[in-house]
Formats: C-alpha cells, structure tokens, sequence
C-alpha cells in the first residue's frame, strides 16, 4: 500500500517536510470513496508510526558530512522571478556575507592624529589669515555654506576654531555668499567622496 520514495537510508537525508499528497494519490487507485479514506487514513497512521519511530531511534539531529550546520553562514534562497547564473550555484555567491557598514566618526581624530592630518599645523599657518582668500576656506565648506564638522576636516581643535572664525569673519565681510557656495566653488572631503 505504502511505497517508498526514497531509496537511499534515512541516516542520510535530511528531512525537513514530507508531503501526504503521496500517499493519497496511492490510496485513490484501490476502488471506491469509503475505501480510499479509510486507506488514506490507515496509510497516514502507518507514516505517523514510522516517523515516531525514526525520531525515537535517534535522538541528536541528523547532519550529512559537509552539510549545512548552525555554526555555517546562512544560505540566501534563490528567487523565483531572478535570472540565475552559473556562477550563483556556489556556495561563496549563496553565502550571506556581511560587511560592517561603515559610518563616518562623529568626533575628530586624536590629538596625535589630528596633527599629522592638520596642514595648517604642520606648516604653523593660522587659518584667520586666509580670510580673504575663498578658494581655501571652500574645502572646509559644504555647498550648502555649513563648516564641516572636525570629524570630517580632520584638523586639531585650535585649527578648526580659527577656521570657523576666518570663515564667519569672510562672510561678514561679503568675501563668500552667507548660504551656499556657487557651483563647482566648494570641495568635497576625501571621507565622503565616495558617498556622493
């Protein structure tokens, strides 16, 4: 009545569902209505049994020799509306690979640090005297006319207190438009190049 699908030992499947649609197509072929449920519910016993059975009898869960495990990286499903390559049948392209994101930080660099970076530092240049001269301050500006934050410029806190200052008095003086930069005026920091 009840005929096996699979013909390798169970030790080496894993199971995860089993259909009954099976079994009732089996029992469908015997004769008549009455006969076919009372041989769909007696095969349906029959595979309730042998599944207890089999869960009895081992009790740690079944694992096929390189086969997925907990401790293996999650395994992204195919689609069913995608287009697969050959390529995408491995199991590095099936992989979930997970990359920090990386954010920008939101406070300067170190002392230390800020000093290697800072130009103006390096070169004992205070940035007030440059108030006069646009085309330096626009690389610290966004074009909208915001001063970038220490974290982006990177510059040591005294440097960026005198930039801010040299920038404030320019555009007091009507040296640099107060709300946004023309067009191709103002540059971006190396940290959000790639952003943009």
């Amino acid at each position: 009545m009840f005929r096996p699908v699979c013909h390798r030992p169970l030790e080496s499947l894993r199971v995860r569902w089993i259909s009954t649609s099976l079994v009732v197509r089996n029992a469908t072929d015997f004769g008549t209505r009455t006969q076919t449920n009372k041989s769909a519910s007696g095969a349906m016993k029959e595979t309730s049994k042998f599944l207890d059975s089999v869960a009895a009898e081992s009790p740690a869960p079944i694992r096929i020799e390189g086969g997925p495990s907990q401790d293996a990286p999650s395994v992204r499903p195919f689609a069913s509306t995608s287009i697969i390559r050959p390529y995408e049948f491995t199991l590095k392209s099936r992989q979930n690979h997970f990359s920090p994101f990386k954010r920008p930080p939101r406070v300067g660099p170190p002392r230390d640090e800020a000093r290697q970076r800072d130009y103006f530092h390096q070169l004992n240049l205070n940035p007030v005297d440059y108030a006069c001269h646009p085309g330096v301050l626009n690389h610290f500006m966004s074009p909208m006319g915001k001063i970038y934050s220490r974290s982006v410029t990177s510059l040591t806190r005294k440097s960026q207190r005198r930039l801010g200052k040299a920038v404030r008095r320019s555009k007091k003086m009507g040296i640099m438009p107060t709300f946004s930069l023309k067009r191709g005026q103002g540059a971006i920091p190396s940290t959000y190049a790639g952003a943009i």
